[in-house]
């Protein structure tokens, strides 16, 4: 069973804007969206995966990986707590054409309702379980973009060598596995600028 944010989800006070709700559920970001120049794709639209918009929001949870960027928090009022009742009455559909990537989302998917379905019948608000799972991920999500940016401000900075740099990068990285993420891969842009100030160093 994957890991999730709402597995030992903990709740917090960060709030940010978002246009996501119960009826427009949240997806993965693009590199494009990330801020990362990519070639524009070809406009092809998603097939849906899944029945109830319920499942799709437990998909999301799966597929996000603790650390990566979410924006915004979602409600999860009585609208999303009525389509996970309705999606309990059947299992996820598996279909002919799912490829096998998706059939084992679709599996973890049904474990995690049939999860969530017990904590919601022995009393537990699976509404709050929801809410408080993507605050975790939007909290994680920070925490790692802060460090990313803090990494970038000292490359740009220039008042460090390559070898002073990298122990800035383990010391982050620590601090990262600390919260159970995965480690800071310095980019080829952070050494540039690095290097292109040691050069302008030396020249003086």
């Amino acid at each position: 069973m994957p890991k999730t944010a709402f597995t030992n989800a903990q709740p917090s006070d960060a709030a940010t804007p978002s246009q996501a709700t119960e009826e427009n559920p949240p997806r993965k970001l693009t590199m494009a969206e990330r801020g990362i120049r990519v070639a524009k794709p070809r406009k092809e639209l998603r097939p849906r995966r899944f029945k109830y918009n319920a499942e799709e929001h437990i998909a999301f949870f799966l597929e996000t990986e603790p650390g990566d960027i979410v924006f915004g928090e979602i409600p999860y009022g009585p609208k999303f707590v009525e389509d996970f009742k309705a999606s309990l009455l059947e299992p996820v559909a598996v279909l002919p054409d799912d490829s096998e990537d998706v059939r084992q989302l679709k599996r973890s998917v049904q474990e995690m309702k049939e999860e969530l379905k017990a904590k919601m019948d022995a009393g537990e608000d699976i509404a709050k379980i929801m809410r408080d799972a993507r605050r975790q991920l939007i909290e994680l999500g920070n925490y790692r973009t802060s460090l990313e940016d803090e990494l970038k401000r000292i490359a740009r900075g220039g008042e460090f060598n390559e070898e002073e740099f990298g122990k800035f990068v383990g010391a982050a990285n620590k601090m990262l596995e600390a919260k159970g993420l995965s480690p800071i891969q310095p980019t080829r842009m952070m050494y540039k600028m690095l290097e292109l100030k040691a050069r302008r160093i030396n020249r003086k």
